[in-house]
């Protein structure tokens, strides 16, 4: 074939050497390599330097933010306490002294302010400052100076001295005009203070009850302590912080120029705008800022700029501060390029010498390789190009390379087999044309489909995309198989604190948006086995660091053949705070519980001691004690209880008779009833320099003291202190503390009381058991013929010189002829004995030396052959009367011990029902509101159930304090007793297996199965027998046998004898240990050693057993077991005689065609006014509200309201007065009264029903008791809510229902390992490990979930333990 001329000539143009060829594309590819890196690494530390830079502006950002929120939040606050506390008249504009004093107060607590002060409506001003000196000083209008001199304590003026401000008129002042134009809480502009610095002032006007203003709160706040707080940020060498005001005026800066000047026309001082600034950092910033922005009022979201000056680059962040009361201030930070560029300049320059390094050995090696590769190659390329022109017979010799000699083999070949591949391609070209035209045609009909489907798919998208970024909840979708970030809608930006810019390019594990990162697996464990997850909770991690909880649903998809996850996250960060604070209340709430039970059940001592340990454990103190006085005068203290963490040395010892004179700021401060609270002995002042000597000897840093006030004085203190770190008390702490300190001096003035009590009750028995009767017998002619040694020492006779002689020698002249007549009647009666001086006389002696004395006389004859000899025992009651008197006195003492504790617990009982009364009658007026959520009702049932748990361990203490004063009551009802039994078998059974013992309960045939009897003081009783003995045993079993026993004969009829028998196998009593052990707080030597109960289980089981009509006996063998016995009285009945319990039924609204009824709520809680007015309006009542017995009178003169609730407790006119007026009135015997109080004893019932009530409701009460009232004494008809029970055996249907009654069919769906966990954690109350093993029920019997879970809420684990047994054990 020719060769093409054109052709040859472009070859021969394009021709190179092969060591050209070889050495560079090698260095033009290093030479690009490194190029690209060095760009790369410099644009990539260019984009890290303004990432570093941004981040670093962002955390300036919110530290300021946060710092500005902290310094501004306490002046507001203390003028909200100061507003209100003048509000409700606890500062009386009048009580001058009261104001400083509190001003004082708040200026130590708070280093913060500058100054705190009032001016009022008639131009007087009081306030508190701090001076130059760090210290105060008081300042008073002209007005008020004298009248404060007058009211002030002397020793204030070494605190705050006082001066006097003439002239100065408040009213004029920037401050109260603010306060007047806004009319609420606000901030002033920023002016100049008369001291010459600029600040603001947080102001808040106060009015009385008609509206009319009173005056102006205010507190000052100086600007320069925010540009101190600004130098001390870490920043870089030369970057700047400064807040500017919206009009461009420098509120603070990091920098050391003044943010104001004088002006030297008038020597005014006026601020510095921004862009006259004197640093040039900071006014070219201001410039840049206006020229990009337009006005620094448009700026309303944090804004990210640069800029240049000089050629220097510099990073720009601007964002907006403002608090809701009136400020509107810009946070800027800038920070220059160069202060990060250094150290990256310094590492491209080593990287440019490295890569030209690398080059040039490269091109080294490439020049000594090709010359070696191309003597190899020449040969071939000749032979080649002989073939290239047709010379098909060249044969080219072999080469050193292998490769090459391969190459000259197929060359060689190359001729031969040209001709044949030719004619071979020549025929497929011709098949391969025919196959082109039938696969062209299915190529259109596919494509012409394919734009079908497309079509539809992009429909499709767009539905999608819309629904996805109009999701309320966050909402994203990533990758599967590296969680890159695909899509991030609006909301999950506003959850997460992101920006789209933010969240481009990056995956989950670059953003960390997950806190756990165990919740993270497992949940993509479970997307790969089941491809969707639905509300799992988990805890998530926002830009700023904040931990939001959210419940995480996820569901594999498909796009554009990726497999993604879309995810779905539901906010419950409010509802889980909301929770936790309820929980904390709760804790705090059963722990003052707790305190108050141990002060009723012990000693003062042993409850001191668990009050302070459960204190310290609460709220995590490193130390807690109690101070009292150690002398009468108050001059000495000493720490008479203590209690230390781990670890934590004692302090006692030191604290013992020592003086207070040192101590004078702390004694002060306790005398004037303050709260000492310094979580940092830093914030001591100066005059308590010996308080911070010795606490800082003791190791504390942090103290808080409350004061304990017993009958309206100062008795000590009750304290905690930390010595591991500092700490700041929390006010539920504090609140706890305090109640702790209240019952403290109630508990020791009643140990005080029992003492005297029992010194004398020994002294009155040392009296008793001293005396020594007198014996005397005389003849019928009541001649004496015997005197004992007794009688001696009565009469002072001798017997001889008292025998022989008349009896009436012993007997007064008064009593001789009563004395023979009485002896005349009892020797014609036929008794052999007689008691004289019962009831309507007294017996009289006469000793020899003439006094006269009571005695008491017991008479007897006996008949002897000449006659009748009479004997008497007498005995000389004058040491029992005087007796008497001291028991009197005792009996007096006693009974004043008993009215202070029953005033303790009627008091106590009040303050924590009346707060029950709103949680729970609040919790039940909520769950009326029908547009709430199962979620939310579910809320509301938890709460009300712990009211109704709280109100029932009140109860308890109660019926505590009723066995110990005799006034428990007997509360009789039908049940089954064979079920009952079967029950406590069922429930303790798992509990005997753990330890591996039998249990055994045997019933005989004649024991009655339905009985009546008090049911739930048998099964208390029962409980704590087989309790202690299944505690006590290690070895053998436990066995319980029930019987009947016949009755005496004079016995009813209609009654049976019951016998109940608890033997053990274990530990026994001892001997000597039986006769007390019904005794109260006694425990026998192994309960001690095992450090459980009370002591109180047993004297509790006898009294009950005592009122139900038997006793309890016990026999026991140290080492061998133990049986306990007792007997109960019962009445047998059928099964028709049980009560069922009515399902309770909800009022909706009241039935057509009734009148209007009037009813009036009287209350001085407004909480339980609001509560009960809000319940009866709801159904259709008229209803007014009076919040003292004096307005209850004066509605009822006016208005004559059909039916009074009347609180009895109350100031101004009480509800007993109150009732008692209304019934004095016209009409008043027709209307219904009816006491609603949280009294706690029954009592107190009786002079409600006497003062005039018709009927007595005690808080907290239940909304049916209350509409039952009104239907009982008015006739009213309701309209019911309708209710329709649930007992599906498949919930599935309605997954959004609690099952009302849960059965044991319900659980057969889940295993019997399940079944086991569960009932051994209701065994133990591990209310945790339940709810993960309810997490297990199948999604298709969430209603079963949900009934299970209520329970563990309530605290009904005896209920899930009877539930749970039938399907552990089904043979029974």
């Amino acid at each position: 074939m020719p060769v093409n001329p054109v052709r040859r000539l472009l070859t021969l143009q394009l021709r190179m050497p092969l060591q050209l060829i070889l050495i560079v594309p090698f260095a033009i590819q290093i030479v690009a390599v490194v190029g690209l890196t060095g760009y790369l690494a410099h644009r990539n530390g260019q984009k890290a330097v303004q990432d570093l830079a941004s981040q670093l502006m962002d955390e300036l950002g919110d530290h300021v933010n946060e710092r500005l929120n902290n310094y501004l939040e306490e002046p507001l606050l203390i003028t909200q306490i100061n507003t209100d506390a003048a509000r409700i008249g606890q500062l009386a504009l009048k009580n001058l002294s009261v104001i400083e004093n509190r001003f004082i107060l708040q200026m130590q607590r708070f280093e913060s302010v500058q100054e705190i002060y009032l001016g009022t409506a008639d131009g007087d001003y009081l306030g508190v400052s701090r001076t130059p000196e760090s210290s105060l000083g008081s300042f008073a209008s002209q007005g008020y100076y004298q009248g404060l001199l007058k009211q002030r304590d002397p020793l204030v003026e070494r605190i705050s001295p006082l001066k006097s401000l003439d002239d100065f008129d408040p009213r004029t002042r920037p401050w109260y005009n603010a306060a007047l134009k806004r009319g609420q809480a606000t901030w002033s502009p920023i002016y100049p203070f008369i001291r010459g610095e600029f600040g603001i002032t947080a102001v808040q006007p106060f009015y009385d009850r008609g509206g009319n203003l009173q005056g102006v709160m205010a507190v000052d706040l100086i600007l320069t302590v925010l540009s101190d707080f600004l130098r001390r940020l870490k920043l870089t060498p030369s970057g700047e912080i400064f807040i500017l005001e919206r009009s461009g005026e420098l509120v603070a800066t990091s920098t050391y120029e003044p943010l104001y000047q004088i002006n030297p026309d008038n020597a005014q001082e006026f601020r510095i705008p921004g862009v006259e600034s004197q640093d040039p950092l900071t006014r070219a910033t201001i410039k840049h800022l206006i020229e990009s922005v337009g006005s620094l009022g448009d700026i309303n979201q944090v804004e990210q700029l640069d800029f240049k000056i000089n050629g220097e680059r510099h990073f720009l962040e601007v964002s907006p501060y403002s608090d809701g009361y009136g400020l509107d201030w810009l946070i800027v930070v800038v920070v220059p390029e160069a202060d990060f560029m250094g150290q990256i300049n310094a590492s491209r320059r080593t990287t440019i010498i490295l890569c030209l390094g690398a080059l040039g050995l490269a091109t080294g090696l490439g020049l000594f390789t090709s010359r070696w590769i191309a003597r190899q190659i020449l040969q071939l390329a000749r032979a080649t190009q002989a073939i290239a022109f047709g010379q098909l017979d060249q044969t080219v010799h072999s080469a050193r390379v292998s490769e090459l000699e391969v190459l000259a083999e197929s060359f060689n070949q190359m001729a031969r087999q040209l001709k044949s591949a030719f004619e071979v391609l020549e025929i497929r070209v011709e098949e391969r044309t025919t196959q082109l035209k039938d696969v062209n045609q299915l190529l259109r009909e596919e494509i012409w489909e394919r734009k079908q489907v497309e079509r539809a798919l992009r429909l499709s998208e767009n539905k999608f995309s819309k629904a996805f970024h109009s999701n309320p909840n966050p909402s994203l979708i990533t990758r599967l198989i590296d969680g890159y970030i695909l899509e991030f809608n609006e909301s999950a930006l506003k959850f997460f604190g992101y920006t789209s810019v933010e969240v481009a390019n990056k995956n989950t594990l670059e953003l960390k948006i997950w806190a756990d990162s165990e919740d993270q697996e497992r949940i993509f464990e479970q997307l790969d086995r089941q491809g969707i997850i639905r509300s799992f909770e988990s805890n998530f991690i926002t830009k700023s660091g904040e931990i939001r909880i959210g419940l995480y649903s996820a569901e594999l998809i498909d796009l554009n053949g990726q497999t993604c996850v879309l995810s779905i996250i539901h906010d419950i960060t409010e509802r889980k705070q909301t929770e936790l604070t309820l929980q904390n209340r709760s804790q705090i709430d059963h722990l003052i519980s707790r305190i108050f039970q141990q002060f009723v059940d012990q000693d003062v001592n042993t409850a001191i001691n668990f009050a302070l340990a459960e204190i310290g454990k609460l709220t995590h103190s490193d130390r807690c004690y109690v101070v009292q006085y150690a002398d009468r005068e108050r001059q000495y203290i000493k720490m008479t209880h203590e209690w230390c963490n781990e670890n934590i040395p004692s302090v006692m010892e030191k604290v013992q008779e020592m003086s207070v004179k040192p101590l004078s700021w702390s004694y002060q401060q306790l005398q004037n009833n303050n709260i000492i609270h310094l979580p940092n002995l830093e914030d001591l002042p100066s005059e308590a320099i010996n308080e911070k000597r010795n606490w800082k000897l003791e190791g504390t840093q942090s103290v808080l003291a409350v004061p304990m006030i017993s009958t309206g004085e100062i008795v000590g203190s009750v304290g905690c202190s930390m010595v591991r770190c500092t700490k700041e008390w929390s006010p539920e702490e504090i609140k706890l503390i305090q109640r702790v300190g209240e019952m403290i001096p109630i508990g020791l003035e009643r140990d005080i009381a029992e003492q005297k009590l029992k010194e004398s009750q020994e002294r009155l028995a040392g009296i008793l058991d001293n005396a020594e009767d007198a014996i005397i017998s005389v003849d019928e002619d009541q001649n004496i013929l015997l005197f004992n040694h007794g009688a001696e020492k009565i009469f002072g006779y001798s017997p001889a010189e008292a025998i022989g002689q008349s009896l009436d020698m012993l007997l007064p002249m008064k009593a001789r002829t009563v004395h023979h007549q009485y002896v005349g009647d009892f020797s014609r009666l036929e008794c052999q004995s007689r008691k004289m001086g019962e009831r309507s006389r007294e017996v009289c002696g006469r000793r020899k030396s003439g006094e006269e004395f009571p005695a008491e006389a017991s008479i007897s004859k006996l008949k002897i052959r000449d006659g009748w000899i009479y004997t008497a025992i007498l005995k000389d009651i004058t040491q029992r009367k005087q007796a008497e008197m001291v028991l009197e006195q005792a009996k007096d003492a006693a009974e004043a011990a008993n009215r202070a504790k029953s005033e303790f617990l009627a008091n106590m009982s009040h303050e924590l029902r009346t707060p029950l009364n709103a949680i729970l009658g609040f919790s039940q007026l909520m769950s009326r509101d029908p547009s709430l959520t199962p979620d939310q009702q579910n809320s509301l049932n938890i709460i009300n159930s712990s009211g109704e748990h709280l109100l029932t361990l009140i109860n308890s203490i109660l019926d505590l304090s009723k066995i110990e004063a005799g006034r428990m009551t007997l509360n009789e009802n039908s049940f089954d007793l064979h079920r009952l039994l079967n029950s406590l078998e069922k429930m303790l059974h798992l509990k005997v297996a753990t330890k591996g013992l039998s249990l055994e309960f045997e019933r005989e045939e004649n024991v009655p199965q339905f009985i009546k009897t008090d049911e739930s003081k048998l099964r208390q009783v029962l409980i704590n027998l087989l309790g202690n003995a299944i505690k006590y045993t290690e070895k053998g079993g436990v066995s319980l046998r029930v019987q009947q026993e016949n009755l005496p004969d004079d016995s009813p009829e209609d009654t049976v004898n019951l016998v109940f028998e608890i033997s053990d196998t274990g530990t026994g009593i001892a001997p000597e240990e039986i006769p007390t052990i019904f005794d109260a707080f006694v425990q026998t030597a192994t309960g001690r050693k095992s450090q459980q109960g009370t002591g109180l289980g047993l004297p509790i089981s006898r009294k009950f057993v005592q009122m139900i009509g038997g006793d309890i006996t016990v026999k026991s063998i140290l080492g061998s077991g133990t049986t306990f016995k007792f007997n109960i009285r019962v009445t047998p009945t059928d099964a028709c005689d049980i009560r069922r319990e009515k399902p309770s039924q909800t009022a909706i609204g009241l039935e057509s065609g009734q009148r209007d009824y009037r009813i009036l709520v009287v209350d001085d809680q407004w909480q339980n006014r609001e509560l009960l007015s809000r319940l009866l309006i709801s159904v259709g009542f008229q209803v007014k509200e009076a919040e003292n017995g004096q307005e209850a009178v004066e509605i009822w003169n006016s208005w004559r309201p059909d039916f009074i609730w009347m609180d009895m407790r109350m100031p101004i006119l009480d509800g007993y007065e109150a009732t008692q007026q209304i019934r004095a009135s016209s009409e008043g015997d027709k209307v219904v009264i009816v006491a609603l109080t949280a009294s706690a004893f029954e009592q107190d019932r009786g002079a409600v029903l006497e003062a005039g009530c018709n009927d007595f409701v005690g808080k907290p009460f239940r909304e049916e008791i209350i509409f039952e009232k009104l239907a009982y004494y008015l006739g009213v008809r309701y309209i019911y809510q309708p209710k329709t029970p649930s007992n599906d055996l498949n919930p599935s249907s309605n997954s959004e229902e609690i099952l009302e009654k849960i059965e044991p069919v319900h659980l057969q769906m889940m295993s019997q390992d399940w079944l086991t966990q569960m009932q051994q954690a209701a065994l133990v109350g591990r209310d945790g490990q339940m709810l993960e093993l309810i997490q297990a029920i199948p999604p298709s019997h969430s209603s079963v979930a949900k009934a299970l879970t209520q329970m563990v809420e309530n605290f009904e684990f005896d209920r899930i333990v009877e539930l749970i047994s039938p399907e552990i054990h089904p043979e029974e």
